[in-house]
């Protein structure tokens, strides 16, 4: 909820889900330019899973992915290429405002 008050904060358009069946609902419903995603989802489709799955699908090769973990591993180290951002928990309004607007403007 606070990521979403970020978002909407920042004026970009969003949409929060709960679980990774309802992301991919999602990116089958509507265009989505980039992804939020944690990590640790505490079910069996983990947040890499999800990753694994928009990766793996060319039709949604122009989604930039930003994971959000308080993991300390280099999760984006996992698959180079496949994460276009990786943010430690907690972050600020300010950082993920930057580090958005940032990967928008590449």
């Amino acid at each position: 909820n606070l990521y979403g008050l970020y978002l909407e904060r920042a004026n970009y358009a969003h949409i929060a889900v709960s679980s990774v069946p309802d992301a991919v609902d999602v990116l089958t419903e509507m265009p989505i330019d980039a992804a939020l995603v944690d990590i640790n989802l505490g079910d069996d489709l983990t947040g890499l899973k999800f990753i694994e799955y928009v990766r793996s699908n060319p039709d949604y090769d122009h989604i930039k992915l930003i994971t959000l973990t308080s993991f300390p591993q280099p999760f984006d180290r996992i698959h180079p290429g496949w994460i276009d951002l990786a943010l430690n928990k907690p972050v600020k309004f300010q950082q993920l405002s930057m580090a958005l607007d940032g990967l928008f403007d590449e």
